[in-house]
């Protein structure tokens, strides 16, 4: 899988998207308190999709993440 960061740009399952948290490693963006989310969500990833907004990925074997 590609390396991911919290705040990178990326086309997920062909959506361009933020990504905004990535729960086991409990690393949230700033505007997104670690405390709401990571115990909430419990694994995966918290994207902002430019199109949906907030998209929780709780498994990523079936997504397809690239870099921009």
């Amino acid at each position: 899988m590609t390396d991911i960061r919290v705040g990178g740009r990326y086309l997920i399952d062909g959506y361009l998207a933020t990504l905004i948290g990535i729960v086991a490693d409990r690393q949230f963006d700033e505007e997104y308190a670690v405390d709401d989310w990571a115990d909430f969500l419990g694994m995966g990833i918290l994207v902002r999709d430019d199109q949906a907004g907030l998209i929780h990925y709780p498994d990523l074997e079936d997504i397809r993440i690239e870099p921009l």
